[in-house]
């Protein structure tokens, strides 16, 4: 299976800078009424940027899905030949 360990540190990095983002705009010396539009404007952008990471995912995970698949179709149809070659050769063998 595959190595997860670098996607928990992406996932780690991304909340990280969100939070301290957040915490920047809310300290932030600005006016309430301004520093909640930019709130609400940078989270409309992260959640843009989270709709795209997904889909990307999700396409990612369906080719990666679709190649295993074809793998293990492959895989399962060299070994379903070997089979029935094998059981050719013991008819073939059998004593009428």
């Amino acid at each position: 299976m595959a190595n997860n360990k670098g996607s928990g540190f992406g996932v780690g990095l991304i909340l990280g800078t969100l939070v301290g983002a957040a915490i920047g705009l809310i300290l932030a010396p600005q006016t309430g009424e301004k520093t909640r539009e930019l709130l609400k404007t940078k989270a409309d952008e992260w959640s843009a940027k989270a709709k795209d990471g997904y889909q990307e995912a999700l396409k990612e995970g369906k080719e990666v899905a679709a190649k295993a698949r074809e793998e293990l179709r492959a895989k399962f149809e060299k070994g379903k030949g070997c089979c029935e070659s094998d059981l050719k050769d013991e008819k073939a063998e059998e004593p009428d």
